[in-house]
């Protein structure tokens, strides 16, 4: 049994990120379950606890954005729980640019870290 938890994630638009999700979102098949990777950042600069969030586009795994400081510790308590990483949702906003969902999906024994469920956020 596992409970799966969305996140949004953050920092989208700096570097070239926004030129990697529009890679991405041309590919990109509704309920295709496309495989995010997360990687500690142990040497990060800025936060010590920062879990970046990283997606496959052309053969290349590339750096997206990151799990928000507010919920990236407890993610990292539970990694090691983690069964399944995937893209849960990615869209445009009023401002033109694309952001993006993840879902993680954590062994029961893990625990649910303080994202929301995802039925919670299919339904608002």
């Amino acid at each position: 049994m596992s409970t799966t938890v969305c996140y949004p994630v953050v920092g989208v638009s700096f570097e070239n990120r926004q030129e990697t999700l529009e890679k991405f979102y041309g590919g990109y098949h509704v309920g295709s379950k496309s495989p995010a990777v997360l990687l500690t950042e142990d040497d990060n600069p800025y936060d010590k606890n920062a879990v970046a969030v990283c997606l496959v586009v052309d053969d290349t795994v590339s750096l997206v954005g990151y799990i928000s400081r507010d919920q990236n510790a407890e993610v990292r308590s539970r990694i090691s729980s983690i069964r399944d990483t995937y893209v849960n949702s990615i869209g445009r906003s009023p401002n033109g640019l694309l952001g993006l969902t993840i879902a993680v999906e954590y062994a029961q024994d893990g625990g649910i870290p303080d994202g929301k469920p995802a039925e919670e956020q299919a339904n608002g």
